[in-house]
């Protein structure tokens, strides 16, 4: 008997270490960016998961997932409340279905509670995704759900834009990076073999 509940601990833990490592996010991208504008501030954490790796809640699926969550932080009396977020990804990056949840969180604040998920209106426009935030906005010490989009484009670092009383402010946060064609790669190395066996043979005939 206790060989029997011993054998279904170990599957317990080894099936919660599965879990926990299928949602781990990438290495590199799992972290927060600053949006101090002079009309408000803001922290937005961001995560990104590989394929297959992204959160039960938003399902496992063969892209990228890019999630990100905004926080209203405390800030200057004058401060603005949000009304919009937005990823500009570069063109040639893809977007592939998006939208919100409240299963989780990712902002380590304890300023409950968030935005209603019926409050963040998710789209894309011009290879870019956007959640605008209404109509009460996300007012201080606030955060939004959990906004989320998947793209079979590797991540790297965009240009993320925060929206607050008619003011705007840019940062860089994960997001699909343009990457080169294949073509593109193969004539870049060309170019650097002829560059390097260039310098070779004048070293040579130095």
């Amino acid at each position: 008997m206790k060989k029997i509940i011993a054998l279904g601990v170990l599957f317990v833990c080894a099936m919660a270490l599965t879990i926990n490592a299928e949602a781990a996010p990438m290495v590199g991208f799992d972290g927060f960016t600053d949006f101090h504008h002079t009309a408000f501030q803001a922290d937005v954490y961001w995560q990104v998961f590989a394929p297959g790796d992204a959160p039960a809640s938003i399902g496992s699926n063969p892209y990228y997932t890019y999630t990100y969550q905004v926080y209203n932080i405390d800030g200057d009396p004058t401060d603005n409340p949000l009304t919009q977020f937005g990823v500009l990804n570069p063109t040639g990056a893809s977007i592939i279905g998006g939208g919100i949840t409240n299963a989780y969180t990712i902002a380590p604040v304890p300023f409950p509670p968030v935005v209603a998920p019926d409050m963040s209106h998710y789209g894309t426009f011009s290879n870019s995704a956007y959640w605008t935030f209404d109509p009460t906005y996300i007012q201080k010490h606030k955060t939004s759900y959990i906004l989320w989009f998947k793209s079979p484009t590797k991540p790297g670092m965009v240009n993320g834009s925060i929206n607050a009383g008619g003011s705007s402010d840019n940062a860089f946060v994960p997001g699909p990076a343009r990457t080169p064609e294949p073509a593109s790669m193969l004539l870049m190395g060309m170019g650097l073999v002829g560059f390097a066996s260039n310098m070779i043979r004048r070293k040579f005939m130095a």
